[in-house]
């Protein structure tokens, strides 16, 4: 690139003044470092940045016209945005949002892969949904396909074929920021907790009553106390905020308002390890069954077993699939339906106009992924709104310094990890309550 002006930032010209900067050279967090710095120099300078171990092969020039520019990574799952390469304007609003977002959401102790590329992700899909793999255009900012940068995925081990001729630039992920392999660092905590004896292990980090949550894996409060589980362990969701009862505490009085009246059966679409398919039965006490669909190995394999664990095999039936909008139009017409749905996304795949009266009798709630689909409430409220009454819950949101400093003190972030559900951003629900029946 001959007609370019190369710049190199470093210590001397970096923003080392400010916390997160300031605390991820302390830590030698590197790429997180890294992470903040490509922002701060794109959004106050313009041009394009490149990762050290970004090989460009062609001229960007033809790129040069737009305003913003990103590249998605290639994958055959969930598509995140890298910013290996980013081109900007200065000043760019995008560039600073996540400035922003990277400052008051992570302090530059964190794992690399939260500050980019699933921070950049997030903030785009405040924006606008991502469509998959190819080129698209959310506002103002040109999201390229995966070919033009990343023509192999992070964990792509072959690498040998040639990349497609309009390839501009390769990420080669050779993390040269880390000093040695992870596997080679262990520190003198770990080895100390390896030698201990697991009770020990658990006492120390959680006292005594942690310790018994963990040794009794039953729920401690809230409406589904009792409940008890075969092992502490679920997969895509945190099973200590289970224990404790404190786990989307936000729907307690909403569960309690609905436990109110009667249900024929209760349905809960992504039923996971099982707390809420269980835990409904045992609060509702639905007239014939429960039914909980779940299509991921693992977790029917966790599911079956807490099911027997609890006593309840002969009122809660699995189903190993998807739920999907044929689910809805077989569902029975007479009787009171519950639904809960933890769908990770697909909600628009299950609810439409076309199988709403279906639904007259049937309650339900909606957990929102909108940091997956911004439109996801706008959508199911235009369609609901005419047969049920609508209303949105949010959970609490903590103050991130507040929590940073109980995460730093070995006390309070050990007893944290009680109750902590581990979640990308504070989640909302729709409540929806038939308006006939």
């Amino acid at each position: 690139m001959p007609d370019y002006q190369i710049k190199k930032w470093d210590e001397q010209n970096s923003p080392v003044h400010l916390p997160y900067v300031r605390k991820a050279l302390q830590k030698k967090q590197w790429a997180n470092a890294s992470n903040f710095v490509r922002l701060w120099a794109v959004y106050g300078h313009g041009g394009l940045y490149f990762d050290t171990d970004v090989e460009v092969l062609k001229p960007f020039d033809d790129l040069l016209n737009n305003v913003c520019f990103l590249g998605k990574e290639k994958s055959s799952e969930k598509i995140y945005v890298n910013n290996a390469v980013i081109g900007a304007v200065p000043g760019h609003w995008f560039i600073r949002q996540c400035l922003v977002a990277l400052s008051s959401r992570y302090d530059g102790s964190e794992a690399a892969n939260l500050s980019s590329p699933m921070l950049t992700t997030l903030e785009l899909k405040k924006l606008g949904s991502i469509k998959g793999p190819g080129e698209q255009v959310i506002r103002d900012i040109r999201l390229y396909d995966h070919t033009l940068f990343y023509p192999y995925a992070w964990n792509e081990k072959e690498r040998n074929q040639i990349p497609e001729t309009h390839c501009l630039a390769i990420h080669h992920y050779e993390k040269n920021w880390s000093s040695a392999p992870v596997t080679q660092r262990t520190s003198w905590k770990k080895k100390i907790r390896a030698w201990l004896p697991e009770k020990w292990v658990l006492l120390l980090k959680y006292g005594l009553s942690g310790y018994r949550l963990i040794r009794d894996k039953k729920v401690a409060a809230g409406p589904f106390e009792g409940l008890c589980f075969k092992s502490v362990k679920s997969h895509g969701s945190s099973i200590y905020p289970k224990l404790t009862g404190s786990y989307e505490e936000c729907l307690h009085e909403t569960l309690y308002a609905f436990a109110c009246k009667k249900y024929a059966v209760i349905y809960n679409f992504g039923a996971g390890e099982g707390y809420y398919a269980m835990g409904l039965t045992q609060l509702m006490q639905p007239a014939q069954k429960t039914i909980a669909f779940e299509p991921h190995g693992p977790n029917i394999d966790l599911l079956r077993k807490n099911i027997d664990h609890n006593g309840l095999a002969q009122k809660v039936e699995v189903r190993e699939e998807f739920a999907d909008a044929d689910t809805i139009n077989k569902l029975p017409a007479e009787g009171r339906k519950f639904i809960f749905c933890d769908v990770e996304g697909a909600e628009n795949a299950i609810f439409h106009a076309g199988n709403m009266h279906q639904l007259k009798n049937a309650d339900l709630i909606i957990e929102l992924h909108e940091f997956i689909d911004r439109e996801v409430a706008r959508y199911l409220e235009a369609i609901f709104s005419r047969s049920h009454t609508v209303k949105i819950i949010q959970e609490d949101q903590y103050y991130r310094v507040k929590l940073a400093w109980m995460k730093k003190s070995g006390f309070f972030r050990y007893r944290w990890e009680l109750f902590d559900e581990h979640r990308p951003v504070a989640m909302r629900w729709m409540c929806l309550e038939a308006k006939t029946g």
